[in-house]
């Protein structure tokens, strides 16, 4: 049960790899970088440079580890209704032509970030939604 074989997990490269369990946190690092104060519950208001997702190593491991699985094409032909969304989530992606689970997970976070009408709590939202169905951002495109 190591890192690597987590769902949760986007390949770096061999050795790391990026944890997309939960959304993007600040870092104290990226706190002093800035010269700003750290702060454990800090909150990004703003998208910038200054959340990161944990990197790992492919033999890391946690609590949250649930295996990789190929899902079914017919979860990604479904509507993004049937990802239960907040209803102000699901109208925006509307807007934006966003009407299956295939369309979602064919973004990648910059094309999500830039979309009007979702902020960092609609991202976390649709981060954490698509890993309960076994998928995650630019998912379909790979």
């Amino acid at each position: 049960m190591e890192c690597k074989d987590c769902k949760f997990c986007e390949i770096e490269d061999e050795v790391y790899f990026m944890c997309r369990r939960y959304a993007p946190k600040i870092t104290a690092g990226m706190c002093a970088m800035l010269g700003t104060q750290f702060h454990e519950d800090a909150v990004v208001n703003e998208w910038s440079d200054s959340a990161v997702w944990p990197i790992v190593f492919s033999t890391d491991w946690c609590g949250e580890f649930q295996t990789k699985g190929t899902p079914s094409p017919e979860i990604l032909d479904k509507g993004i209704a049937s990802l239960e969304l907040s209803t102000r989530l699901n109208n925006a992606l509307r807007y934006h032509k966003v009407n299956t689970v295939r369309d979602l997970a064919e973004k990648t976070d910059s094309e999500i970030k830039k979309m009007r009408h979702i902020g960092i709590v609609s991202f976390r939202e649709i981060v954490t939604k698509l890993a309960d169905a076994g998928l995650y951002l630019n998912y379909a495109k790979k």
